[in-house]
């Protein structure tokens, strides 16, 4: 089967959709401004969508080679995927295995050298 580019799949998404809109209702039972100016819309949407590069917004990555990276990735959206690379799982379900194991008392020290704290170490096990 042939792999389509997401420019690819957009467009074609776009080109059904004016077939339906323009089934739904006919041109031809519409006045001459009003199919001019969706005309020239749906000119201008497909130039845009074959002229721009990135369907997405572009969003730089931060090189770091610390876990901590991992951290700063689940505050965003967009980084999800790159959290889920790294610790293979979701941003959700890191949250609540921390919530689950956070006071389990083999994360806890009596001695005077602090240990790591409950997300590091999960986020260390993880990766």
């Amino acid at each position: 089967m042939l792999q389509l580019t997401g420019h690819e799949r957009l467009i074609r998404m776009y080109m059904m959709y004016t077939v339906v809109r323009d089934l739904a209702n006919p041109p031809h039972e519409l006045e001459f401004d009003k199919v001019s100016r969706q005309l020239l819309q749906d000119m201008e949407t497909f130039r845009a969508l074959r002229t721009t590069r990135f369907l997405k917004p572009w969003v730089p990555i931060q090189k770091c080679g610390t876990i901590l990276m991992a951290f700063e990735y689940a505050q965003d959206v967009n980084m999800h995927p790159r959290f889920c690379c790294m610790l293979r799982c979701q941003p959700r379900s890191f949250e609540i295995l921390h919530t689950l194991i956070k006071d389990h008392p083999v994360f806890q020290n009596n001695s005077n050298n602090e240990q790591t704290s409950v997300d590091i170490q999960l986020a260390v096990a993880l990766y």
